[in-house]
């Protein structure tokens, strides 16, 4: 396996969305989360609007046109927001 990983823009990285969901699929689905199926659906929408989230920072991971990996960022912006 030759993994390139790049970094991407927000919606560059929802066009790899069915890779990006059987990623998190893999990983999540496992011991010790055992998260079912549908939290990987829910991820995704979650995805979909954070890719709009100033300072979002996101990687790529892939094996030719295989996801293996992704990874989302953000700046926190200053002064902290004391709603989170």
């Amino acid at each position: 396996m030759v993994v390139l990983v790049q970094s991407v823009s927000g919606s560059r990285l929802l066009a790899y969305a069915d890779g990006v969901r059987a990623v998190y699929a893999d990983v999540f689905g496992i011991l010790p989360w055992s998260e079912r199926p549908e939290r990987a659906d829910a991820s995704l929408r979650r995805l979909g609007d954070d890719v709009d989230r100033p300072g979002l920072t996101a990687a790529l991971g892939r094996d030719g046109d295989v996801v293996v990996s992704w990874a989302t960022a953000w700046t926190t912006p200053s002064p902290f927001p004391t709603g989170r």
